[in-house]
C-alpha cells in the first residue's frame, strides 16, 4: 500500500533499548551540536536555510532558537546512547508558535571524531524510532565512523505523541478488521486529538517532520561533516519530504522500500492479492512446491477459495473464508523466510486433517498483537497521516471496498475499516510536495523488491525517472522482502541490501557493484530441516502419530521474526 504495516504488528520490529531518561540529566553526554564527545548542552539559533538555500515553503521567519541538551540513556547492555527532548515549534513558518517535543537518540561512532552522520527513519506511519534501533548495530558492522542518529517522527514515541489507544490496538491487528467499532474509535479519537492539540493537529504531517530533520542536522552537524539519511518504508516518504526541503544538505539518501507518491493506500488489498499470485507463480516454478499445490497453484487457490466459501476447515477458532483471506495476507507481508510458509498452509488448509488444524490455530494465535505491540506504536498519528496524504479524496467508499475485496484470494479484509476512519478525521492539508519531486544533485541509493508486498514497485518507477542524475542509483533486488537493508540474504550470508548501503555510505560519488541484485537466495518453498511442531514432519506433512519431530521448528523461528523482523 505504499506505507507499510497496514497490518500492523506482523513485521513489528524489536526494542533493543528504551529511550528515555531524566530531562534534567544535561549537557554531560555530548555537545549541543557537532561531536557527541563534546560538553554541555546549549542553546543553537540556526536560520531556516539549511545549506542550499532556505526550504521550500520556510525558513523565511529568520532564526529560531532550539535548546538541545544531550543526556544519557540506555541503548544495548552496557552501552548508553545519548538522548534529546528538544523544543521545537509546532509550525517552523511560525516559530514564536507552540512548541512541540522532538526526541532523538545518538549512538556515537566507535571512531571518533566521526567522519559524520547517518540518520536512520522509521516508518508505520506511526512507529517510534525504538522499534529501528536494532539496525544501528547493523550499520556499524560496516561503517565505524558515523553517529548515528534515531528520531521519533512527530506524533508517536517520545516525541509529542497523538495517542489513540484504541485505533492503536485495532491498526496492529491482524486479521479481519469490523468497520462499526473502528468508526466509533475514529470519531473519539479524532474529537481527543482536536481538543488536546488544537492548532497544532495540523502540524503533525510528513512535510513538518522532513523540516524537522534538517533543522536538527543543521544544529548538531560539525563544519564539513557528512550527512546521511534512510529511510524505510513511511520513512522514505518522510525522507522524501525532507529532501524537497533541504535539495542541498545531505551528502547522500538511501530510500529502502519506497511510499510512492502516487500510491492509493486504500488500494493495499488488490496489491498484496497481486504480489500474493507473483508468489504463488513460483511456487509453480519450484519442483517440491508445484510437486504439492499442482503445475497452477493459483487455481488451487480459486479451488481453496470455494471450498471456504462451504465453510471449510473452520477449526475450533471458527475461521471463515475472510478469517483465512486476511490469514493469508499477512504470510505475504512476512520476512524472506516466513513468507515461505503459506503456500504450506494452504495446503494444510486444503487438506484439513487434526494435526493440519493444530498447526493452523497455532500459527494463527502467533501472529494476533498483544497489548506490548503497541507501546511505540502511534494509532493517531498512523491515522492522521494515512487519512491526511496517504489516500485520494474522496477515497473509494465502503462499499466499494467490500466488493473489490469479493474477487480476491489474498486481503487485509482491513480496507473498508480503513475507510470508516475518513469521515471524521480531521484531515490536514498535504501541502506542496504531494506528488512533486525535488530538483536535485545529491547521492541517492533507491532499493526496491518485485515481491514487496507493503511497498509496490510499480508505483517507484516515478522516483527511479525522478532521481535519474549522476550518482542516483535505482536497484531492483529480486526476491527480496520488505526492507532490502534485512530481507535480501545471499549464499555467503551476507545481505545485498546492507552490501549495497556500505559502499554507498563509503563513497556515495563511486559506481555502485549492483551484482549482488540477482544474487538473493531462491525462494525455499520446501522448508527442509524445519517442522511445524508435534505431529509434523516438516512444515508441509505430518506423522502418523503425535510425537514431536527432532527438526527445528518453524514456529520458533517465526515466533522470534514476529518481533525481531522488517522494520516499518
Amino acid at each position: 500500500m505504499g506505507n507499510g504495516h497496514w497490518i500492523g504488528g506482523l513485521a513489528l520490529a524489536a526494542t533493543l533499548g528504551i529511550a528515555c531518561g531524566d530531562d534534567s540529566l544535561t549537557g554531560g553526554a555530548g555537545g549541543a551540536g557537532g561531536s557527541p564527545a563534546g560538553g554541555g548542552g546549549g542553546s543553537q539559533p540556526a536560520g531556516g536555510a539549511p545549506e542550499g538555500g532556505a526550504p521550500e515553503g520556510g525558513g523565511g521567519a529568520g532564526p529560531v532558537e532550539v535548546e538541545l541538551n544531550w543526556y544519557a540513556c540506555p541503548y544495548e547492555p552496557g552501552q548508553n546512547g545519548q538522548c534529546v527532548k528538544a523544543q521545537i515549534p509546532a509550525d517552523w513558518d511560525d516559530p514564536d508558535g507552540p512548541k512541540i517535543t522532538s526526541f532523538v537518540k545518538r549512538i556515537p561512532a566507535a571512531v571518533q571524531p566521526a567522519r559524520g552522520q547517518l540518520w536512520i527513519l522509521q516508518g508505520g506511519p506511526g512507529f517510534s524510532g525504538t522499534t529501528i534501533e536494532f539496525d544501528v548495530a547493523r550499520f556499524a558492522e560496516v561503517v565505524d565512523d558515523l553517529d548515528f542518529y534515531v528520531p521519533d517522527h512527530r506524533g508517536t514515541g517520545f516525541s509529542t505523541e497523538l495517542e489513540c489507544p484504541e485505533l492503536e490496538q485495532l491498526a496492529l491487528a491482524s486479521g479481519v478488521i469490523e468497520i462499526e467499532p473502528v468508526a466509533e474509535a475514529a470519531a473519539d479519537c479524532a474529537d481527543d486529538l482536536v481538543a488536546t492539540h488544537g492548532e497544532t493537529l495540523p502540524h503533525f504531517s510528513a512535510t513538518q517532520a522532513g523540516r524537522d530533520l534538517g533543522e536538527l542536522i543543521e544544529r548538531t552537524r560539525s563544519p564539513g561533516q557528512e550527512v546521511y539519511l534512510y529511510g524505510v518504508s513511511y520513512g522514505t516518504r518522510w525522507l522524501h519530504r525532507y529532501l524537497q526541503q533541504f535539495p542541498a544538505q545531505a551528502t547522500g539518501l538511501i530510500f529502502d522500500s519506497i511510499s510512492a507518491e502516487q500510491n492509493d493506500g486504500m488500494l493495499f488489498d488488490v496489491e498484496i492479492n497481486g504480489i500474493a499470485e507473483q508468489f504463488f507463480d513460483l511456487c509453480g516454478q519450484d519442483a517440491y512446491c508445484s510437486s504439492k499445490l499442482g503445475a497452477d497453484p493459483w487455481a488451487f487457490m480459486a479451488a481453496l477459495m470455494g471450498k471456504l466459501e462451504m465453510d471449510h476447515c473452520p477449526t475450533s477458532l471458527g475461521l471463515t473464508k475472510r478469517d483465512y483471506k486476511a490469514f493469508f495476507a499477512a504470510f505475504v507481508v512476512k520476512g524472506f523466510y516466513d513468507r515461505a510458509l503459506l503456500p504450506a498452509l494452504a495446503y494444510r488448509v486444503d487438506r484439513c486433517d487434526a494435526t493440519d488444524q493444530d498447526v493452523i490455530e497455532r500459527l494463527y494465535d502467533l501472529l494476533q498483537p498483544t497489548e506490548e505491540d503497541g507501546e511505540y506504536f502511534s494509532g493517531g498519528l498512523h491515522f492522521h497521516v494515512v487519512n491526511s496524504e496517504r489516500v485520494s479524496h474522496p477515497p473509494p467508499s465502503v462499499d466499494e471496498l467490500i466488493a473489490s475485496a469479493e474477487s480476491l484470494f489474498v486481503s487485509s479484509e482491513q480496507m473498508p475499516a480503513y475507510r470508516a476512519t475518513y469521515d471524521p478525521w480531521p484531515i490536514y492539508d498535504a501541502g506542496p510536495y504531494l506528488g512533486t519531486f525535488a530538483e536535485t544533485s545529491t547521492p541517492i541509493l533507491m532499493m526496491q523488491s518485485p515481491l514487496d508486498a507493503q511497498t509496490v514497485i510499480g508505483p517507484t518507477a516515478e522516483f527511479e525517472a525522478a532521481y535519474d542524475g549522476p550518482n542516483q542509483t535505482f536497484v531492483v533486488v529480486e526476491r527480496s522482502g520488505h526492507a532490502v537493508l534485512s530481507q535480501a540474504p545471499m549464499a555467503d550470508g551476507s545481505i545485498c541490501g546492507m552490501v549495497l548501503a556500505a559502499q554507498f555510505l563509503l563513497d556515495p560519488t563511486s559506481a555502485l557493484d549492483t551484482s549482488c541484485k540477482d544474487e538473493v537466495l531462491p525462494i525455499d518453498f520446501e522448508q527442509a530441516g524445519f517442522n511445524l511442531g508435534a505431529g509434523t514432519l516438516n512444515v508441509w506433512d505430518n506423522a502418523m502419530t503425535l510425537l514431536p519431530s527432532n527438526e527445528p521448528s518453524a514456529l520458533d523461528r517465526l515466533r522470534m521474526n514476529n518481533r525481531f523482523e522488517v522494520p516499518r
